[in-house]
């Protein structure tokens, strides 16, 4: 079972969504913000969770070192990643979701 609380989800099957408003399907796009309590889960256990349930795209933003991951899923397999790094970087983009790209100036303007 795939039962976990991203920080971000992007759900593009609304028809899983129950009476109760309750989510029973697996999110097309999960992002997960770094902290020091959570790190290691989400680095290594929830990559492993999210590529084995179907989630087609996992991002891991880092904001201790103003970098973020895409990783994309298929077939229950890492099929690519991409680095971006906040100095170098302007955009994170999403290989799923073409035009979707968030400012890194805007993802780290708080930390």
């Amino acid at each position: 079972m795939c039962v976990v609380q991203p920080d971000v989800v992007v759900i593009c099957d609304k028809d899983q969504i129950d009476a109760n408003g309750k989510y029973t399907g697996t999110p097309t796009l999960v992002v997960e913000v770094l902290s020091p309590a959570t790190r290691s889960k989400d680095l290594i256990r929830k990559l492993e969770l999210y590529r084995a349930c179907g989630v087609m795209e996992y991002w891991i933003v880092d904001p201790m070192k103003e970098q973020a991951a895409v990783y994309v899923l298929a077939d229950g397999e890492i099929a690519d990643n991409t680095y971006y790094s906040n100095g170098k970087d302007l955009y994170v983009e999403s290989e799923r979701f073409q035009g979707l790209r968030v400012s890194m100036r805007d993802l780290f303007a708080e930390f």
